[in-house]
């Protein structure tokens, strides 16, 4: 976990997370004006006037909105300076701190053995299930435009690059070699269970269903075929008696 932040710091990755933390913050101070009500004149001496209590609160109001932006629009912003530090900071002790690093064991433990933690992943996870579901059976969904635009791109890719389609076929050939060598009695029960489990009336009706007028050409041609081999063995079996 650590390496992994180093790395991220390191090529400036969590810009994009400090910016969307920014502009939430920057949006939800703008719907919120309300937010800052008498937080500084509240705090302000029973003799100071109301209304310059109120000039005090629309001023720090202002001046935190603005501060905010500012963070946001300057990328040398000495906040975000001090943010990069912070991160670059405890990816390195998540490396080398022994106390930093049991303690983040710890909590990953305390995560994983806690029993609503994993109520929550399997709600979420239902919940993803459900969308996925909905979304793959709406013709237009954006899930659906997106996977279709996605497989799109990538066949024309495959057609175009005759170099990343030969690294595509090793790709496959090596995952299905390894699938098959290591799971290849797993895979031939579910096949045999599947089968085992077909019905044979149901199974010859969606045959023939599929199939359709080949098997019927095939059932002619069967029974044409044989009767000239009958035809054919009775006229030598003659031919051959009446000889001797």
């Amino acid at each position: 976990m650590g390496r992994v932040g180093a790395r991220l710091v390191a090529a400036d990755q969590q810009r994009a997370a400090v910016d969307a933390v920014l502009e939430r913050v920057e949006t939800w101070l703008v719907a919120h004006p309300e937010s800052f009500g008498t937080m500084v004149s509240s705090r302000l001496p029973k003799w100071v006037p109301g209304f310059v209590g109120g000039l005090v609160d629309d001023r720090a109001y202002r001046e935190v909105l603005a501060f905010a932006r500012t963070v946001r629009d300057e990328p040398r912003h000495p906040l975000r300076l001090a943010i990069d530090g912070w991160l670059a900071d405890v990816a390195d002790d998540l490396q080398h701190d022994p106390a930093m690093i049991e303690r983040v064991e710890r909590l990953k433990l305390d995560l994983v053995e806690s029993p609503r933690l994993r109520e929550f992943a399997g709600e979420v996870w239902d919940s993803v299930k459900v969308s996925l579901a909905a979304s793959l059976e709406d013709p237009g969904s954006e899930l659906r435009a997106g996977l279709r635009s996605a497989l799109v791109e990538v066949g024309t890719r495959l057609a175009a690059d005759d170099e990343l389609a030969a690294k595509v076929d090793v790709w496959v050939t090596d995952a299905a070699a390894y699938v098959v060598g290591r799971y290849r009695h797993e895979i031939a029960g579910v096949i045999t269970e599947t089968v085992e489990r077909w019905d044979p009336t149901e199974t010859t009706e969606k045959i023939e269903l599929q199939v359709g007028r080949d098997l019927q050409y095939i059932r002619i041609n069967g029974t044409v075929v044989g009767a000239l081999a009958g035809l054919a063995i009775h006229s030598i079996a003659t031919a051959i008696g009446a000889l001797a």
